[in-house]
C-alpha cells in the first residue's frame, strides 16, 4: 500500500488525538479523510487505546472497517427525543463491557448521521458508563464532509423529529450533545484525487455554492446528450436510484450474447442482509463490465473500485481485463463481520468474527448509485444531472472522477441542481476552526465599495454601478469576484496604490470597455478580465504575475522585465514561453514563433482557432493548454522527439482531443504513435505529404484517409506500403504522387476512386495487389521496372510496362508475364468486341477478363490452365471458343465461371468434342455447345512451323481439324497462302494483331475487288504488299508471320 504522507493538517490531527481532544475532521472529496482515519486507528491501537469505528450505513461502515452505529450501540430504529424516549437501545452484558472500556470512538460519514441518532449514542454512552460527561467521557472524532450526502429523514419522521430539534436541520450539529459542547473543526486542504488545480477549484466552488455561473459553464462543456460508451471504455454511470442502477445493469447484461453465469453467496454465522458487501446472487457473462469490491490479498493486482471486463469464467475463477489492460484472476472472497469484545487478559477491546459472507468480490458496473460511489474514485463517469438530487449529490457525483476530462453529462447541470443547504453554510462559518485560514473580518462601507478590515482591499460593491468607476487611492487589492458580473461598469481607473487584482475580479463586466493600469501594479489573477468588453489593454512595467486573466489583445510596457508581446499575444520576457493567446484574436491558423520552448497552462483557453502549429524546439506543454478549444481540429507539433517534451498529466484537460488530428514530422511518427500521452488523438499524421493521411504505428504504412475534399494526394517519402482500401471509393481524388520508397500497394487501395486520372508509379515499387486501381478514371498506367507482383484486376485501364521489367510485359494494353506464357489482366476499359488469346499463352490468370466488354473470346489449343472467374462480369460475352479437344487436359479452377452468366453464351469446341464438354460438369448451363465448322476453324502459324519446307505445289494437300478439311498452299512472290479446293480466298477484315516481334498486322476489306492491299507496321518502317486475286469476295482470314523464315502467311478460316 502507498505510504501515508503527512502534511501540517494531518500532523495536527494526530497531535489532537494524542492529547485526547474530541474534534471534527472535514475536507473536500479526495483530501484523504479515509486514509487519515486508518492512520489514526493504527496510531491508537499501537498506543494500546481501545478504539471503535462506526458509521451510519453498512457500506460506509464496511469501507471504514467498522460497524454501524445501530449495531455497535444496540440502537433501535426509532425517532429519538431526548428526555422523552424511554427505550432506545438494547445491549447484552458483553456489549456493555465493551462500551465501558472504550477510550476513543470514531464516527465516519458524519454528514449522514441524524441529530437524534447522535443523541442516542451520547445517551447510551452516558448510561452504560455511568458518566454525565458528553459521550460518557469517550474521546470522539468525527470524519465527513457536510457538503456531501445529508441524513435521511422520512416524511413520517419529520413532525416528531422537528418537535424537538431545529426545523429542517437534521444534521449532527443540531443534536443536544453538540449544541451544548460544539466540536472544533479541522479541515484538510490538500486534494489528492484530482491533480488539476482548476478542477479542484471548480469542485470546491460547487461544494460551497460559489462562482456557480462560470463553474457550471465549465462543467457543462462535458455535456454529450447521446453519449454511449463502448463496453471497453472505463466509464461508469452514476445514478440517484437503486432501481435505475439495477435496471441499467440488467439490461446491459441481457444485451450480451452467451451463457449467463450465476453464483450464490455462501453465508456462515451472523451476517444480516443489509450488510451484504456484494450481491447475494451474482449474475455475469463474458463481456460484462464489472467493478472489484475489495483489494486483492496482496494489494498489487486490483483494489476496491477497479473496473474491467469479464474475459472468461471457468473453474471457479473469473478472469477480468482491467481498464489498464491487465488480465487478473478473481476467486471467491470471504468478508468477515466483526463485533467488539473486551479482552480481560490484555485489558483491551478487540473485534471478533461473528459471520462470513463468501462471494466473488465483483458487481456489475455499467452503473452504480451515487451513494454507493462515495469513497470510490473513477477515471470516467457518466452523470445524468437532470434529476431530483439531494443536497450534495451533484458534488459527490462530480468529485468521484479524477479529472474534468473524465466527466460526461447526459443532461446539463443548472444552478437548481446544486442544492446547497444554507444551514450547513451557516454552521461552517460559525464553527470554531483549528488552524483557521486568514479570513475577512468585519467589512466597512466607504462610498460605493465594500472593504476589508484595514480598508486596503475592496471586496465588493454595495449595489449595481453604472458608468466609469475610479478605485480610491490607498486601495492595494481588489479581491476575488469583487466586481464580478457588474454589467453597468464601462471604465475602470486604477490608483497608484493598487498592487493586486484578484481572481475573477471583473469577470462578466460585459460593458467594461476601458481600463488604465497603474505603474506599481504587480499581480493580476486568473479570470480577472474574462467576459468583458475590453478589446485591448496595456500592461504596466511593474507587472510580474498574470495568469489567464484576459481575452483581449495585450501590449506590454517596453520596460517590463517579465513579459513581452507579439501581435497582441503575451509571452515571457524573451518570448521563450507563450503565456496567453487571447481568444479575441480570431485566427483560423495560429503558428507559434520558433523562439517558444514552453506554453503556459490555459494559454489557448476557449480559442476559436482550427489549427495550432507548435515549433520544433518545444519543451513544455503545461496544464489544460487547449481548454475549451472546441474548433481546434488540427494540432501540429514540429518537435522531432516526443520523449523530450514535458507534457503534464492534464495538458489535454477540458479539450476534446478525440476530435483533433495530431500532425508531426514523418520521421517521428512512430515515436508519437507509441507515446501513451498522444493515444487519445483522433489520429496522428505526418506534416509532410497530404494532411489527412492515416498511418500505422511504425509510420511506414498508409492505413486510411480522412476525406477532406482534396483532389491531389501526396504520399510522403518514407512510406513503404499503402494498406488495403486506404482510399477506397473516394470520389474527390484526381491525382496521387507516390514516393520512391513505396514498395507495396495493397488490394483495393484506390478502388472506386472514380475521378482518379493521374498517377505516376515510381521505380522501387514491387507489389500491386488485386483491385488496387480498379474502377478509376486512369486512361493508362506505366508499370515500373521493379514491379515483381501484380495481382489480377489491379487495373481496369490500358497497361504499359517498362522495357527493363523482367517479370511482365504488355501488348496493346494487355498485361502478360514476361515470357507471355500467362495472360494476367485484360483491362475492362478496353472497347474491343473480339479477342484471340495469343498462341504463346498457356495460363489465363484469375479474373483476367473480369468486367470486359468483349463479345467474342478465342482460346487456342495450347492453353492448359484457366483461373477463377476469368470472365466474371463479362455481360456482353456471347461467344466463347475453347479450341482444345479434351477439357480434362485443362487445369480449370473450381470457380472458373464464377460471376458469369453461361446462359447468355454459346461455347464453341473442336469438331467431334462436343460430348466431352457436355459430360463435364463445369460446362453445364451454357446457352449451347457447338462444334467448330469450316468457317470457325482457326489455323495458327505453328501449323506451318511443323512443315519441313514451304516449296509445295497447289496439288499438295494438307489436312486440318481431324483431316476433315483439305487445303492447298499457293506460292506467290508475296508469300504463301492456303486455298480450299473449289472455294475462293477468304480473309479476315478489320482485324489487328500484334505478333511476338512487336509488329502490328492490319488488313483492310474491299469487297468484290480484284486486288487487296495488305500492310503491316513495325517500329522502323511500314510496308505495303499487293496480291492479285480474282476469286470471290473476302470472307475471313488471319495474316501471320513465319518466325523462322520471316515470310508471311494469310491463313484461310473456313
Amino acid at each position: 500500500m502507498e505510504e501515508f504522507i503527512h502534511d501540517q493538517y494531518t500532523l495536527k490531527a494526530i497531535e489532537l488525538v494524542r492529547e485526547g481532544q474530541s474534534f471534527f475532521i472535514t475536507g473536500k472529496a479526495g483530501t484523504g479523510k479515509t486514509r487519515l482515519l486508518g492512520e489514526i486507528v493504527r496510531e491508537c491501537r499501537a498506543r494500546g487505546k481501545n478504539i471503535a469505528v462506526a458509521a451510519p450505513t453498512g457500506i460506509a461502515a464496511k469501507n471504514a472497517e467498522g460497524q454501524t452505529l445501530h449495531s455497535l450501540f444496540g440502537l433501535k430504529t426509532i425517532t429519538f427525543i431526548p428526555g422523552k424516549t424511554r427505550s432506545w437501545y438494547h445491549l447484552d452484558t458483553a456489549k456493555e463491557r465493551i462500551i465501558r472500556k472504550l477510550d476513543i470512538l470514531i464516527i465516519d460519514e458524519i454528514s449522514m448521521v441524524r441529530c437524534d441518532v447522535l443523541d442516542m449514542v451520547d445517551q447510551t454512552l452516558k448510561k452504560v458508563r455511568w458518566s454525565g460527561s458528553a459521550f460518557g467521557g469517550v474521546q470522539v472524532i468525527f470524519f465527513g464532509d457536510l457538503f456531501q450526502l445529508p441524513p435521511v429523514v422520512e416524511d413520517d419522521d419529520e413532525e416528531l423529529l422537528y418537535s424537538h430539534y431545529e426545523k429542517d436541520n437534521p444534521y449532527f450539529f443540531s443534536s443536544d450533545v453538540i449544541r451544548k459542547r460544539p466540536l472544533p473543526l479541522l479541515e484538510l486542504k490538500k486534494v489528492h484525487r484530482q491533480k488539476n488545480e482548476r478542477f479542484v477549484r471548480i469542485l470546491n466552488n460547487i461544494r460551497e455554492g460559489k462562482s456557480l455561473s462560470s463553474d457550471i459553464e465549465a462543467i457543462n462543456r462535458r455535456y454529450k446528450a447521446d453519449y454511449e460508451p463502448s463496453n471497453s471504455e472505463p466509464a461508469v454511470y452514476l445514478r440517484t436510484r437503486k432501481y435505475n442502477v439495477w435496471k441499467h445493469n440488467d439490461n446491459k447484461l441481457k444485451e450480451l450474447p452467451g451463457e449467463r453465469f450465476t453464483s450464490k453467496a455462501d453465508i456462515d454465522g451472523y451476517f444480516p442482509k443489509r450488510l451484504f458487501p456484494a450481491d447475494e446472487e451474482l449474475a455475469l457473462k463474458v463481456g460484462a463490465k464489472v467493478m472489484l469490491l475489495r483489494n486483492d490479498n496482496d494489494g498489487y493486482e486490483y483494489v476496491n473500485g477497479t473496473l474491467g471486463i469479464v474475459k472468461s469464467i471457468y473453474g471457479g475463477v473469473v478472469r477480468v481485463i482491467t481498464q489498464e489492460g491487465k488480465l487478473i484472476s478473481v476467486e471467491k472472497s470471504a468478508w468477515t463481520l466483526y463485533k467488539y469484545e473486551y479482552d480481560e487478559r490484555n485489558k483491551i477491546i478487540k473485534p471478533y468474527p461473528v459471520g462470513t459472507f463468501t462471494q466473488y468480490p465483483i458487481k456489475l458496473a455499467w452503473a452504480v448509485t451515487i451513494h454507493k460511489s462515495q469513497g470510490l474514485t473513477f477515471d470516467k463517469v457518466i452523470i445524468d444531472a437532470h434529476r431530483s438530487f439531494a443536497s450534495g449529490q451533484v458534488y459527490v457525483a462530480l468529485s468521484r472522477c479524477r479529472s474534468l476530462k473524465g466527466i460526461v453529462l447526459t443532461s446539463k447541470i443548472s444552478k437548481d441542481d446544486i442544492k446547497l443547504d444554507p444551514i450547513i453554510v451557516g454552521y461552517m462559518k460559525t464553527v470554531e476552526k483549528i488552524m483557521p485560514d486568514l479570513v475577512l473580518q468585519s467589512q466597512e462601507l466607504k462610498e460605493v465599495f465594500l472593504f476589508d478590515d484595514n480598508g486596503k482591499t475592496i471586496t465588493g460593491i454595495v449595489s449595481e454601478f453604472y458608468g466609469p468607476i475610479e478605485i480610491p487611492e490607498g486601495v492595494e487589492k481588489i479581491a476575488d469576484n469583487a466586481f464580478k458580473d457588474n454589467t453597468g461598469i464601462t471604465e475602470v481607473i486604477c490608483p497608484e496604490s493598487l498592487r493586486e487584482i484578484g481572481e475573477n475580479a471583473f469577470k462578466g463586466c460585459i460593458n467594461l470597455q476601458k481600463i488604465e493600469f497603474n505603474e506599481g501594479l504587480d499581480s493580476i489573477d486568473m479570470g480577472a478580465f474574462v467576459d468583458t468588453g475590453l478589446k485591448g489593454v496595456v500592461l504596466p512595467s511593474t507587472l510580474s504575475y498574470t495568469f489567464n486573466s484576459f481575452e483581449c489583445r495585450m501590449r506590454v510596457n517596453e520596460l517590463n522585465e517579465y513579459f513581452s508581446d507579439i501581435d497582441g499575444v503575451l509571452y515571457n520576457e524573451d518570448a521563450t514561453k507563450l503565456i496567453l493567446h487571447p481568444r479575441k484574436i480570431k485566427l483560423k491558423i495560429i503558428e507559434i514563433p520558433d523562439s517558444v520552448t514552453s506554453i503556459d497552462a490555459y494559454a489557448f483557453e476557449n480559442n476559436e482557432a482550427e489549427e495550432i502549429i507548435i515549433p520544433k524546439d518545444i519543451d513544455v506543454l503545461d496544464d489544460a493548454v487547449f481548454s475549451g478549444c472546441t474548433n481546434l481540429k488540427t494540432l501540429t507539433i514540429k518537435a522531432d522527439y516526443p520523449d523530450f517534451i514535458d507534457i503534464k498529466d492534464d495538458t489535454f484537460e477540458e479539450f476534446e482531443v478525440e476530435n483533433c488530428v495530431l500532425r508531426v514530422p514523418f520521421d517521428s511518427l512512430s515515436g508519437y504513435m507509441k507515446d501513451e500521452r498522444f493515444k487519445d488523438f483522433k489520429y496522428i499524421t505526418a506534416i509532410e505529404g497530404s494532411r489527412s493521411l492515416r498511418y500505422d504505428e511504425n509510420g511506414t504504412e498508409i492505413t486510411g484517409y480522412d476525406d477532406d475534399g482534396s483532389e491531389d494526394i501526396i504520399i510522403p517519402e518514407g512510406v513503404t506500403s499503402i494498406k488495403e482500401e486506404a482510399f477506397c471509393d473516394n470520389e474527390d481524388i484526381v491525382s496521387v504522387v507516390f514516393p520512391e520508397s513505396l514498395e507495396t500497394i495493397h488490394h483495393s487501395a484506390f478502388s472506386g476512386c472514380s475521378n482518379l486520372s493521374d498517377i505516376e508509379l515510381k521505380s522501387g515499387l514491387e507489389t500491386i495487389k488485386w483491385d488496387a486501381f480498379k474502377g478509376t478514371a486512369l486512361p493508362e498506367v506505366n508499370i515500373p521496372d521493379t514491379v515483381k507482383e501484380i495481382d489480377c484486376t489491379a487495373f481496369s485501364c490500358k497497361i504499359e510496362v517498362d522495357a527493363q521489367n523482367v517479370d511482365y510485359c504488355a501488348y496493346d494494353g494487355v498485361l502478360y508475364s514476361f515470357n507471355e506464357s500467362k495472360l494476367v489482366i485484360y483491362p475492362s476499359d478496353k472497347t474491343d468486341d473480339e479477342f484471340i488469346v495469343p498462341e504463346t499463352v498457356s495460363i489465363i490468370h484469375h479474373f483476367a477478363f473480369e468486367d470486359s466488354s468483349l463479345q467474342s473470346l478465342y482460346i487456342h489449343k495450347d492453353v492448359d490452365e484457366i483461373g477463377q472467374a476469368f470472365i466474371g462480369g463479362c455481360e456482353k460475352l456471347t461467344k466463347l471458343t475453347i479450341d482444345i479437344e479434351d477439357p480434362a487436359s485443362i487445369q480449370f479452377h473450381e470457380k472458373t465461371f464464377a460471376n458469369f452468366s453461361k446462359k447468355q453464351c454459346t461455347l464453341y469446341v473442336p469438331y467431334g468434342c462436343r460430348q466431352k464438354y457436355l459430360s463435364n460438369e463445369l460446362f453445364q448451363n451454357f446457352k449451347s455447345i457447338k462444334e467448330l465448322q469450316s468457317e470457325d476453324a482457326y489455323v495458327t502459324g505453328q501449323f506451318f512451323e511443323s512443315l519441313p519446307s514451304y516449296s509445295y505445289s497447289e496439288s499438295k494437300p494438307f489436312c486440318l481439324v481431324d483431316g476433315k478439311y483439305r487445303f492447298y498452299i499457293v506460292s506467290t512472290n508475296d508469300g504463301f497462302f492456303l486455298r480450299k479446293v473449289g472455294v475462293g480466298y477468304y480473309f479476315l477484315s478489320d482485324h489487328v494483331r500484334r505478333d511476338k516481334t512487336g509488329a502490328i498486322w492490319v488488313h483492310n476489306k474491299k469487297e468484290k475487288a480484284a486486288s487487296y492491299d495488305f500492310s503491316y507496321t513495325t517500329d522502323k518502317e511500314t510496308r505495303t504488299k499487293v496480291g492479285h486475286f480474282d476469286e470471290n469476295y473476302i470472307k475471313k482470314a488471319l495474316i501471320y508471320k513465319d518466325y523462322q523464315s520471316g515470310r508471311t502467311f494469310t491463313i484461310d478460316l473456313m
